[in-house]
């Protein structure tokens, strides 16, 4: 699978699907935090990209401190083990079993990468409802900071803390072969 189809998905996600207003170029989506200190969990299905979550340590600059920090209802950490979570996307063609599946890899490969690296949580952005249904619904330990929630293109979006945990790995891993 070429790297480039990751970018394919997440233009896929938050510029046709979303209309988010973010950096695009000839059906490839990428911002000013794609950059060598970045890191990708990538799921593939079929030999393509099936889900996409890029992570960025909070030494580095990252989105919800330049962007949106009154989100958090503290001072923007940074900190080697926070990192945030970002720019996740499931690729939406896929059937539902397959895309849930996928999602399930996403959070295990995330998880992991977070405990291989000493990582306590990442800082996620997203709209409440979706933190409630990709992570929550899979058991997945979120404090979202909905205290400081915003209306982002009219949906409640805030920041969120996922917590890098050995029992979501456990309990997740055994479910995440991508069904067909």
């Amino acid at each position: 699978m070429a790297p480039i189809q990751s970018h394919q998905l997440r233009h896929q996600a938050f510029v046709d699907r979303l209309r988010y207003a973010v950096p695009s170029h000839d059906g490839l989506e990428w911002d000013q935090y794609d950059t060598p200190r970045a890191s990708y969990i990538v799921v593939e299905h079929d030999g393509r990209c099936a889900a996409v979550c890029r992570l960025v340590p909070t030494t580095a600059p990252y989105m919800l401190e330049e962007l949106f920090p009154q989100l958090l209802p503290y001072a923007p950490p940074k900190s080697a083990d926070i990192w945030e979570a970002t720019r996740i996307a499931v690729d939406a063609a896929l059937p539902a079993p397959a895309r849930d599946a996928a999602l399930r890899a996403l959070i295990v490969g995330v998880q992991r990468f977070g405990l291989e690296n000493g990582i306590r949580h990442f800082l996620g952005l997203m709209p409440v409802a979706i933190f409630k249904r990709t992570l929550v619904r899979n058991g997945v330990t979120v404090r979202i900071l909905d205290a400081a929630a915003q209306p982002i293109d009219g949906i409640a979006t805030a920041a969120g803390e996922i917590l890098v945990d050995p029992a979501t790995v456990e309990r997740l891993a055994p479910s995440m072969a991508v069904a067909a």
